[in-house]
């Protein structure tokens, strides 16, 4: 029996030595021939100087980007086909359809308009934001006065922890007693969260 353990032993020990032997030939032979690095993306696409859409690969190989589309439609249709809504950039087979209009690319600045009038017509919904934010702290100060003081809070949370270990010195199950030791923690944890 202990001469099979060491056969089998000694036959996988020669198989380990074998695989590292060949892992540390392949090792030293990458060491010695190192692979050429790969070109850095920032070096290897370069913007040719003759077209300005054109850009020139490592091996001088033009490529064309193609232009963007010349624009979104100034519309979008809603249309109504097999009784389900869909939307298209043209007008709808039947006729029968309604024109959406598209805001402009200028994100809602008007170039035509002066900065001032514009800034009047911005002026109604920043007062509005204003009021808003002043409301919420208003009512955040009147929620705060409404929270009693915290030395009151303090001797609640005492008194309740004192009538708890009361019952708690009386004989109790320990159902009771479990759901009475959790009260106590929370009421702890309360204490100890406002800081008394």
């Amino acid at each position: 029996m202990k001469a099979d353990t060491l056969r089998v032993l000694s036959a996988v020990l020669a198989l380990a030595a074998l695989v590292a032997a060949w892992l540390a030939f392949e090792m030293f032979d990458h060491a010695d021939h190192p692979r050429p690095a790969a070109p850095a993306p920032e070096a290897a696409v370069r913007a040719a100087p003759s077209a300005p859409d054109a850009v020139r690969l490592p091996d001088d190989v033009q490529v064309r980007i193609p232009a963007p589309p010349a624009g979104a439609p100034a519309s979008i249709h809603k249309c109504t086909v097999a009784g389900q809504i869909v939307y298209a950039d043209r007008p709808c087979a039947n006729g029968a359809g309604k024109q959406l209009a598209l805001p402009g690319d200028s994100a809602g600045l008007a170039p035509q308009r002066s900065y001032q009038q514009q800034l009047a017509d911005i002026e109604p919904a920043r007062r509005q934001r204003l009021e808003r934010e002043r409301q919420h702290d208003d009512d955040r100060r009147r929620l705060a006065a409404a929270v009693p003081d915290k030395s009151m809070q303090c001797a609640e949370i005492d008194r309740a922890v004192a009538g708890i270990d009361t019952i708690l010195r009386q004989p109790y199950g320990p159902e009771f007693g479990d759901r009475k030791n959790a009260e106590r923690k929370a009421l702890m944890d309360r204490r100890f969260s406002i800081g008394c």
